[in-house]
């Protein structure tokens, strides 16, 4: 990989939502993000950004909506890595369609939830629960799943606004080039519990609504299910831009 890969390969902006303040947003955003010593790539081909995390990260396994076996593997998607100036890794994230707007979303996921299991866990889909309260239960529209999220362990990037500004990078991105409506992501009770779907940027976080049963322990694994609408990040965005 060359030394300087985020910059000797520029994003190809394949845009499907012309909003002229998405593009002010998302170069604000990138703008900010490389003010912080994160140098942005945003692709749309998942093979490249699993050859990414291969190339830095060989022993991280890829969350199964973002494999290549992935029963989505044909849905779009999109991609954001993040590089420091020595062109290491230090962010990943991405997003794929996976339902579209003829379709409702609520049914869908009770149907297909099984198709969004932590990584690399022995899960007992059967006895795993899903109940989805009245807000995510009103998402329509296409409808987006965000995941692989991870920003370098180091207090220059996790203490700091770059958690926001990914956060809010993404959403941008994930509207202009998949014509996204509404966003859902699933993360640990743990995390959710310490603040992390606000400082991502979530307007909405709903505690253990998804519960999953593990064959190997008794210990169930308790998540936050997060989702973001078009018309938050309409507000994001104006307020962001706003401030700036």
């Amino acid at each position: 990989m060359p030394t300087s890969y985020a910059k000797l390969h520029p994003s190809h902006d394949d845009t499907a939502y012309a909003d002229p303040r998405y593009l002010e947003a998302e170069q604000f955003y990138i703008d900010q993000l490389r003010d912080l010593g994160i140098h942005i790539k945003i692709g749309t081909d998942m093979s490249v950004y699993r050859q990414i995390v291969r190339d830095h990260d060989p022993d991280r396994p890829t969350t199964l909506p973002f494999r290549a076996d992935s029963i989505f593997a044909n849905q779009p998607a999109i991609w954001i890595a993040g590089f420091d100036d020595d062109n290491a890794l230090v962010h990943t994230q991405a997003t794929r369609s996976i339902c579209p707007a003829s379709i409702s979303f609520p049914n869908y996921f009770k149907r297909n939830f099984h198709n969004f299991p932590p990584p690399a866990l022995p899960i007992d889909f059967e006895n795993s629960e899903l109940v989805l309260n009245p807000s995510l239960e009103s998402l329509s529209g296409t409808v987006c799943y965000h995941g692989e999220v991870w920003l370098q362990n180091d207090p220059q990037y996790r203490g700091g606004r770059a958690i926001g500004l990914t956060g809010a990078l993404n959403f941008v991105a994930g509207v202009r080039r998949l014509k996204a409506d509404a966003f859902v992501g699933i993360m640990t009770k743990a995390l959710g519990d310490k603040g992390l779907p606000s400082r991502q940027g979530y307007f909405h976080a709903s505690p253990d609504c998804l519960t999953w049963q593990r064959l190997d322990s008794d210990l169930p694994i308790r998540t936050y299910i997060v989702h973001q609408t078009k018309s938050d990040i309409d507000f994001l965005i104006s307020r962001n831009l706003k401030v700036a």
